[in-house]
């Protein structure tokens, strides 16, 4: 703070705290600063809860956005892995047939199939948790009350994304396991 008759503003700003309705508070400082000087204007009265949301719009907008690009990026993720699967398993129909002729249960085919998916998974969620690793530092400008690499919200995100891999797999691995022998075998 210095003394206003030694120091020039261009600007001035006034911070008033009350419990009266910060409107009415408006029009009685308003009225006091122009008992003071009638030719200062008062300009954009706004309270703090306005001052901060206009404050940390620009951050929250660009969030909102990363958070909806990445659910979209999720979404696609999630098809692309059941496209995979899907072609995977119609590329070993005779062998699942086989495998299923030759006493193989649903639960080992569903396993199997399961387990190829969700391992090209476990391998992308190291590898992407290590990229997250190293972009932290990006996004840590626009992060609030959370560090940039929590680990709870790692852990979070990694079982979302397995869960939702998961899913994916799942519809692909359930159709390698009505697979009918019998058809498998007329083809080999």
């Amino acid at each position: 703070y210095a003394p206003f008759a030694v120091t020039t503003f261009s600007d001035m700003r006034l911070l008033v705290r009350g419990r009266a309705d910060p409107l009415l508070l408006a029009r009685h400082v308003g009225a006091i600063v122009h008992d003071l000087d009638p030719a200062q204007p008062v300009t954009d009265v706004q309270t703090l809860a306005q001052l901060r949301g206009s404050a940390i719009a620009t951050p929250r907008i660009t969030m909102l956005l990363i958070g909806a690009f990445a659910v979209l990026a999720l979404l696609i993720t999630a098809a692309g892995l059941a496209g995979v699967i899907a072609f995977t398993v119609s590329r070993r129909t005779r062998e699942i047939g086989i495998r299923m002729a030759l006493g193989a249960e649903r639960t080992a085919v569903l396993r199997m199939v399961m387990g190829q998916g969700m391992g090209l998974v476990a391998w992308g969620l190291v590898l992407g948790a290590a990229g997250a690793l190293l972009l932290t530092r990006l996004l840590a400008g626009l992060l609030f009350h959370v560090p940039a690499a929590d680990p709870l919200t790692f852990a979070g995100v990694a079982l979302l994304f397995g869960a939702i891999a998961a899913l994916a797999c799942l519809a692909p691995a359930r159709r390698a396991t009505r697979v009918d022998p019998l058809a498998a075998l007329r083809h080999v």
